[in-house]
């Protein structure tokens, strides 16, 4: 799995860098202000991290060959992968007629709880950060986030 991640991480990386190339020569707006290339060229940087990300990590983990401790439970990290998955296929069937904010907190709640996070943490972490991603976005970044059954009462 070592060389995969490496090969992987690599052609990650190398198409991170053209992404990034490419976007340079989008034009830039009126006054100095970024483009249309801003966010591609974001997206470059973080492509050619996590790139060089994966590929370091395999290195490093064929270097010292650890095993994992004989406590951890694959089957739970499976089970907990799966669980994020079914929450987004949840969200975007759901996102609509309950909106995002009664959503959010439900499945922040339940992901943080089901990976071991107190309930009482749970619940603020999970209205928290639902909060401030709706004021982030909604109300500052103006982008609209599906309203459901709140459109009545907001």
């Amino acid at each position: 799995m070592g060389t995969w991640d490496v090969l992987l991480g690599s052609i990650i990386a190398i198409a991170g860098a053209c992404i990034f190339l490419e976007a340079r020569t989008f034009p830039n707006l009126a006054g100095g202000y970024p483009g249309p290339g801003l966010f591609p060229q974001l997206l470059g940087v973080l492509f050619v991290l996590s790139g060089l990300g994966v590929a370091g990590n395999a290195v490093v983990k064929r270097a010292w060959a650890w095993k994992p401790p004989l406590s951890d439970h694959p089957s739970r990290e499976k089970i907990n992968a799966l669980l994020v998955v079914l929450a987004v296929i949840f969200y975007i069937l759901l996102a609509d007629t309950l909106g995002f904010i009664p959503m959010a907190i439900i499945i922040l709640i339940a992901l943080m709880f089901r990976t071991g996070v107190s309930l009482r943490w749970s619940i603020v972490l999970g209205i928290g950060l639902t909060l401030a991603i709706y004021i982030l976005f909604n109300r500052i970044l103006h982008v609209p986030l599906p309203s459901g059954l709140l459109k009545y009462w907001l």
